[in-house]
């Protein structure tokens, strides 16, 4: 007795025979490899020395500014020199606990940097590692700044 329809008559069957689950198991293993040489292909970003110097300033300058904040706290003014005005010639005053946000500000913003980084890699990586050397060059001087604040903040 035939239970099909009229409509699964039409219809045509894919024949599952080993060779074929054996040929969709092949398939699946290439495009595994296929996935991780996308990965692997990355691995030169790391191996480059402009773009770990990058991350490890990144994280290195805002765990010091805010670890260095953090501790000199309580010893800072209630405002500190922040802003230099140049057309008044004076130090904007700023409440002090912009120290200890300003370092969370910092590497949100360097995360997203960093991560654009490492997606240009794969498409231009001399403007990958230009932006490396661009973001360890910028929290160097980040540090010097941060280090000239606590400076002009404490008290004589």
């Amino acid at each position: 007795m035939d239970i099909r329809t009229p409509t699964q008559n039409k219809q045509l069957s894919l024949s599952t025979s080993p060779l074929t689950r054996f040929g969709q198991m092949l398939g699946s293993i290439k495009h595994a490899a296929r996935a991780r040489e996308r990965e692997i292909e990355l691995m030169p970003f790391w191996k480059t020395f402009a773009s770990p110097f990058g991350v490890v300033t990144a994280i290195a300058t805002s765990t010091i500014i805010f670890f260095v904040s953090l501790l000199n706290f309580s010893s800072l003014p209630e405002k500190i020199p922040f802003q230099y005005n140049a057309a008044a010639q004076t130090w904007e005053q700023t409440d002090r606990s912009i120290l200890l946000f300003s370092p969370i500000l910092l590497l949100v913003i360097e995360a997203v940097t960093l991560r654009l980084v490492y997606e240009i890699f794969g498409y231009d990586p001399r403007l990958s590692k230009m932006l490396g050397w661009i973001i360890a060059v910028v929290n160097l001087l980040l540090l010097i700044t941060f280090g000239q604040i606590f400076s002009l903040a404490r008290p004589l």
